[in-house]
Formats: C-alpha cells, sequence, structure tokens
C-alpha cells in the first residue's frame, strides 16, 4: 500500500493542526501539521503514566519537535527518522509536519484515552518553558 499526503482521509482539521490517516494491515499511518507549542500534554490524564502509550516510528519532515519523558527530553529536527516509545508527551518546538506509524491496536486505545481527556477538557496549546535542555536526536 501506499498514498500520497492529499490522498489519504482527512480526520483533524484545526487550523494548522492536521491530520490525514488511515489504517494499513496493523499498522496506522498519519501525516500530521502541528503549529508551534503545541502539545499533547494532558491529552494521556487516564494513563497509568500520564504520558502516551503507544510507540511511534517516524520521519520529521519539517520543523523540531521535543519529546519528553520522565528521565529525559529528545529534540527531533527535520530530516530525522524517530522511533518513540511508550510513556512520553510531545511539543512542536516550531512548526512541524511529519509522517508517522504505529500499531492500530496501540494507535486506537492511546487516542480513546486521549478522546476522553478532550471530553474532560484537556489538551490545546501549551508554551514550551524557556530553558528547556534536551538531547538532540538529529
Amino acid at each position: 500500500m501506499h498514498a500520497v499526503r492529499h490522498e489519504l482521509p482527512l480526520s483533524l482539521d484545526e487550523g494548522s493542526l492536521l491530520s490525514r490517516e488511515a489504517t494499513w494491515g496493523p499498522v496506522h499511518v498519519v501525516f500530521q501539521s502541528l503549529p508551534a507549542k503545541w502539545t499533547d500534554a494532558g491529552l494521556f490524564a487516564d494513563a497509568a503514566d500520564g504520558q502516551c502509550p503507544c510507540p511511534h516510528w517516524g520521519y520529521m519532515l519539517r520543523g523540531t519537535m521535543r519529546i519528553i519523558y520522565a528521565d529525559h527530553d529528545e529534540l527531533v529536527h527535520a530530516g530525522a527518522a524517530y522511533y518513540i516509545p511508550p510513556g512520553h508527551t510531545i511539543r512542536a518546538v516550531t512548526d512541524c509536519e511529519l509522517v508517522e506509524f504505529s500499531a492500530e491496536d496501540a494507535y486506537q486505545a492511546a487516542l480513546a484515552l486521549a478522546a476522553r481527556a478532550m471530553d474532560a477538557g484537556a489538551g490545546g496549546a501549551a508554551a514550551i518553558p524557556a530553558g528547556d535542555t534536551a538531547t538532540l536526536v538529529h
């Protein structure tokens, strides 16, 4: 299977926050555009550790994204392939465009947690704290 970004169904359109996604067998594929300072912090409040429980593999097409773990942070820059294990949150440092792959069952479980948090009023765009330090991943 293959697709060009604009061929995938639009699943989220909130201005500069866009997702086009599909399920290919056991894999969920998503092209995302994230505006600078967008974060998923708070979306996984119902998860055991309050962080995304789904692993992701991807490629950063444009921008810089901060991956926040319990014990360290990483920066993923344009041109980098990445793996994000369970137990993370993300923040877009700049406007980002990425393509990401996840196991469909784990993705749907994480999406259900995020939907519950959104229904409860969580999510959105939090500012990136000044002076954050991170490990460079590119």
